[in-house]
């Protein structure tokens, strides 16, 4: 059942908004159908990567997205190699995705986390895991993190 805010379910009660469910329990209209369907987009999205860069190599093929930064300055963002990283990875080569991009396959167990987390966040559980997640210092932090290795990765060349 979801938490549903007290003073929402008050005023809904006495204006007769609120509507019965399964079994004659009170809702809100947001029942679970309202959570579903974000949680089968992010699983589409996710399925439609994994096939994209499964068959199509990013590096043989023109018609995937170029960096405009690195076309323009010849520098590398913090995202440039990524697709060609996540097709290595899908690939089983761990030691070219680390080539391509080693913040991204670095971090790809807090990115796991952070999708976790928005589904969580739609099936209306796992509050802890995230507030630890989601936190806006881990958030922060992982934005620094990437923006230094911008740079680094650019003086390391």
């Amino acid at each position: 059942m979801p938490i549903i805010n007290k003073s929402c379910n008050f005023a809904r009660r006495e204006t007769g908004m609120e509507k019965k469910g399964i079994n004659g329990q009170r809702t809100t209209g947001n029942g679970q159908a309202s959570a579903i369907f974000p949680i089968l987009l992010i699983a589409a999205f996710a399925v439609g990567i994994i096939i994209f860069y499964t068959l199509i190599d990013p590096s043989l093929h023109i018609w995937t997205l170029k960096c405009p930064l690195h076309l323009l300055t010849g520098l590398d963002c913090p995202v440039c190699g990524l697709q060609r990283a996540i097709h290595a990875l899908l690939h089983g080569d761990i030691e070219l995705s680390l080539k391509y991009n080693a913040f991204f396959v670095i971090s790809l167990p807090y990115l796991i986390a952070l999708t976790v987390a928005e589904v969580m966040k739609h099936l209306r559980c796992g509050n802890t895991f995230r507030k630890w997640v989601c936190h806006p210092l881990a958030i922060k932090a992982y934005i620094t993190l990437c923006i230094v290795w911008g740079i680094l990765r650019n003086l390391l060349i």
